[in-house]
């Protein structure tokens, strides 16, 4: 379930708002490559693909600009209503109508009886930095995990982008993404083997207003 940022409701007026309706010149970019690539796969997948992110049934090309109208008012809908437009609101009925037109579960009940969680931060040591990430049933404790299996290795030695490194690098990220697949889940229903990756050394954050 999505935690939401908290909104001025002054953000209205704000480019967080008019930006995506106003629209943004495309740059030649790496993101660029994967959405040309992407539009004709996504396109067949249920859901406004090809009319959020297409003009004209294609991707726009470099210098063109994209506009993102239904972002906006997504936006805006948060800046006026609050947390109350996702999780009972306009947003949450649109996913709840989405989810059973394609065999989905979400319904806005489910999002109307949410409840955010104010939780402690997990944390590994990487060669004397406390790096922190947010437990389970968020995917952080990948990137700790990660961390874990290179500080085994001489990554200095190896050299910057070699292929060793590189090698090393990609077979961390494969072992840690194979463990989240399997083991990690809302700690309510499931228990990753092992426990966490690391001990929570980075102290605790204040809890909003």
């Amino acid at each position: 379930m999505l935690h939401l940022v908290l909104w001025n409701r002054s953000a209205a007026a704000s480019g967080v708002i008019s930006l995506p309706s106003s629209g943004t010149p495309r740059a030649k970019s790496f993101t660029a490559y994967y959405w040309d690539r992407n539009v004709a796969i996504l396109a067949k997948q249920p859901g406004a693909i090809v009319r959020t992110y297409t003009v004209n049934g294609k991707p726009p090309a470099k210098g063109e600009l994209f506009r993102n109208p239904d972002l906006a008012h997504t936006y805006r809908l948060l800046a006026e209503q609050g947390r109350d437009a996702f999780y009972k609101g306009e947003i949450a009925e649109k996913i709840d109508a989405f989810s059973r037109a394609n065999g989905g579960y979400l319904r806005k009940e489910d999002f109307a009886a949410h409840q955010s969680e104010w939780v402690e931060p997990i944390s590994t040591n990487y060669r004397g930095y406390d790096v922190c990430e947010l437990p389970p049933n968020t995917q952080g404790v990948t990137t700790l995990e990660m961390l874990n299996i290179l500080e085994g290795y001489d990554l200095k030695t190896m050299g910057f982008g070699s292929a060793d490194a590189l090698h090393v690098m990609i077979e961390a990220k494969k072992l840690a993404f194979e463990d989240r697949a399997r083991s990690y889940g809302d700690p309510r229903f499931s228990q990753a083997p092992g426990g966490t990756a690391g001990q929570g050394v980075c102290g605790s954050a204040p809890e909003p207003d």
